[in-house]
């Protein structure tokens, strides 16, 4: 029996983690039923109030019912402790719009039975479908998937939402029927009810003041009994006969399941099973909605717990607690905000604060049902009225405000607003369901549209940048005047449908000037099948003009270059239009460039001592006395001319071949090139200024005759010949100069705007 108890301790630990905080949870509960319990009541009777007055009591029933079904399941299955599910207004105003469009359906207009019968099926159908969505974005680990919906969608649905919960509610303020018109009041005043009004306005009013002043009680319980005292004064001290229609009776019932077999048997006999498709497509937008709903209050309350919730297994509770409903024809249900938070101030730490919250709504309906029902319908209608000002969404009115930013920065915000406002009309002069489709497709547009303005984050030619190959100054004079028929373009994002014509029509206009086009490909995040017949297109159009198309930075271990071959991409290119970087890119159109002019002084030219910088200004006597301090070395392809990190610090005069300069990259020995030196440059300079260590590599890349300085015999030519070295530190000073210019120059070129 011990061991028996432990176990039952040990589950019971585990689904409520911290009963030692049951005072808590319980308060938690109480008042987030307190709140949910009168919201329910005017959800349910708002998106059944086409099946009329008689239908009232089950209406608040079914809402009620989603509050406890819901509400228990999300909390026992879901991940966040402090949610509390229930109706919500925009799943509440998409089974309105259903329930309304079957109401006027003349196929309908037969027995009341089978009408009721056919409107609860459509409802639980419409519900299962989207608790089964949900199950299904949760169970296959893409949950979060649902966040990304635009958010000037959600906003401009939430202003819609709003402001036609407030519309709704105002024939009932008013005490006219819900058919009624603005322009049939204007025309007859004298049919608006002053005591239903007063009794609505006295509910506001009441509900405004308790948000401010009254902390301990909900506001909406305050303006919902001031309403119902107010309606009751009326009636005993004003001698107002017909104060306005109540509720109802709400008699204490168990949820009857919907059976499937009536349902389909009465959509046979009044021939409506082709509103199957518009009753799953409402499904999947309820699973949708409910999902973001759900989502954001975790967002939300986990700024409160300091805990992360888990996408997937909320949507999964709360599936499963909207399937639950669909069962017995009542509301969907999804996370609330506000709930959530009343949960947490009054106590709430586990998910038994939200079982219990079921609970409560549960023994509410039970004892307090019959008491309800003599609430008056324009306190509820103030209520909701009261909700719907909630509901307006603070990021559209700030978004608003931002139009008076730069030209660009409002565009963006203009563009952002016009789809907000778009979907909250479609929301309130159509219906909810059009206006989400309708929203996203407007924002995926023009989502496409921002990224396919340009894909191109820089251009520079090769004029601007060079190769990390420094050559002979003849060709370096030759390229920094031809350098310009080498075009650099940097590419970012995705190359897609939407952005891979903007780039082929991008580089019509270039100039005809242009030898070599390079796209380095390093920010390139993805590429369509519509974007590998770019490349080919780009190829084919820049050759017609006797231009060399290369692609740089893409390997063969990347994603991108694996799907490129996989669509035949890389075979219609050629292998030889890729190189591993950029700066081998340029240093072959730089190659082709200078073959072209037939340029002299390649790498395999040796240069005489004399010719070279370091001599500029000296006689042929300290050109000769420099020969003698200086040493001959001849290294061939791979050897190793002084290491990173090594003490020696002497100079070297490159007279034929080339060296690379390369630095360790990483933890992984991986070396860089920095520079590729030749003829007449000097390398190692720096160590035998500051006498500091090495701070790079040097190889050979072929047969390479270098002449040597060392510190030690520059201190000889020093004491000796003080002329010839301030003029060789003049030189030295001059190349230097020439190398950080080149730098400084290429820094700007290469500077993000």
């Amino acid at each position: 029996m011990g061991r028996l108890g432990g176990q039952l301790a040990l589950i019971t630990n585990r689904l409520f983690p911290a009963l030692s905080d049951l005072r808590g949870d319980v308060a938690g509960g109480f008042t987030a039923a307190i709140i949910t319990f009168p919201q329910a009541i005017g959800y349910g009777l708002l998106a059944f109030a086409p099946l009329g007055a008689s239908f009232a009591g089950d209406a608040a029933a079914l809402g009620i019912y989603s509050a406890v079904l819901a509400g228990f399941l999300a909390s026992l299955l879901g991940s966040m402790a402090i949610q509390i599910t229930g109706p919500k207004v925009p799943l509440t105003l998409l089974v309105a719009v259903l329930v309304t469009q079957l109401a006027l359906d003349p196929r309908l207009a037969v027995n009341e039975e089978i009408r009721i019968t056919l409107i609860l099926g459509a409802v639980s159908i419409s519900v299962m479908i989207g608790g089964l969505f949900q199950i299904v974005l949760g169970v296959s680990g893409i949950g979060a998937i649902a966040k990304y919906v635009p958010y000037p969608v959600i906003g401009g649905f939430m202003n819609g939402i709003a402001l036609l919960l407030i519309l709704k509610q105002i024939p009932l303020l008013l005490g006219v029927p819900g058919d009624f018109s603005l322009h049939g009041l204007i025309a007859q005043p004298e049919l608006i009810r002053l005591s239903t009004l007063l009794v609505g306005s006295v509910t506001l009013a009441a509900i405004f003041l308790a948000k401010r002043y009254v902390k301990r009680v909900p506001a909406y319980v305050v303006g919902l009994i001031a309403g119902t005292g107010t309606h009751y004064l009326l009636a005993i001290f004003a001698d107002v006969r017909d104060p306005g229609p109540l509720v109802g009776t709400i008699g204490f019932q168990w949820p009857a399941p919907v059976n499937p077999a009536d349902v389909v048997t009465a959509a046979v006999q009044v021939g409506v099973l082709e509103l199957l498709p518009a009753l799953v497509f409402t499904g999947l937008v309820i699973g949708l909605i409910g999902a973001l709903e759900s989502l954001f209050s975790c967002v939300v309350s986990d700024n409160l717990t300091k805990e992360r919730h888990d996408s997937n297994r909320e949507l999964i509770g709360q599936g499963v607690g909207n399937l639950a409903c669909a069962l017995v024809g009542a509301l969907p249900a999804a996370g609330s905000v506000p709930r959530s938070q009343a949960n947490f101030k009054a106590g709430g730490r586990t998910r038994l604060s939200g079982i219990l919250g079921a609970g409560f709504v549960f023994l509410f309906f039970l004892v307090l049902g019959p008491l309800v029902g003599t609430v008056p319908m324009a306190a509820v209608a103030a209520m909701l009225m009261f909700v719907g000002f909630d509901l307006f969404d603070g990021w559209t009115v700030s978004l608003a405000r931002k139009l008076r930013a730069q030209v660009r920065q409002r565009r963006e915000v203009l563009l952002d607003l016009v789809v907000a406002l778009a979907v909250a009309i479609i929301t309130v002069s159509v219906n909810l369901i059009v206006a989400v489709g309708v929203g996203i497709v407007a924002a995926s547009a023009l989502f496409i549209a921002r990224m396919g303005n340009t894909i191109v984050r820089r251009r520079y030619d090769g004029c601007a940048v060079r190769s990390r190959k420094m050559r002979s100054p003849i060709q370096e004079q030759y390229l920094a005047g031809a350098g310009n028929q080498i075009l650099v373009l940097e590419l970012q994002g995705p190359i897609f449908f939407g952005s891979g014509d903007k780039l082929i029509a991008e580089l019509e206009g270039v100039s005809a000037t242009m030898r070599y086009l390079i796209l380095d490909m390093r920010r390139v995040t993805d590429i369509d099948s519509t974007g590998t017949r770019v490349l080919p297109q780009l190829k084919s159009l820049i050759e017609k003009e006797g231009t060399h198309f290369l692609i740089s930075n893409l390997a063969e271990a990347q994603p991108i270059w694996q799907f490129l071959d996989f669509m035949g991409v890389v075979g219609a290119l050629g292998r030889e239009c890729f190189f591993p970087t950029t700066d081998e890119a340029l240093e072959w159109a730089e190659e082709g460039l200078l073959a072209q002019a037939d340029v002299p002084m390649g790498m395999d030219t040796e240069m005489a001592l004399e010719d070279s910088p370091l001599t500029d200004g000296m006689t042929a006597l300290e050109m000769e006395y420099l020969m003698q301090r200086m040493t001959a070395s001849l290294y061939t392809a791979g050897d190793l001319i002084f290491r990173e990190g090594d003490s020696d610090s002497g100079m070297l005069l490159v007279l034929r071949g080339s060296v690379t300069i390369g630095q360790e990259a990483g933890s992984n020995g991986k070396v860089k090139r920095v520079f590729t030196y030749g003829p007449g440059s000097v390398i190692g300079e720096l160590a035998m200024l500051d006498q500091q260590k090495r701070s790079a590599s040097a190889w050979a890349d072929g047969v390479v005759a270098v002449l040597g300085l060392s510190a030690d015999e520059f201190k000889v030519i020093k004491e000796h010949r003080p002329q010839l070295a301030v003029k060789l530190l003049s030189n030295l000073a001059r190349v230097v100069s020439n190398k950080l210019r080149r730098a400084s120059n290429e820094l700007a070129a290469l500077e993000d705007g």
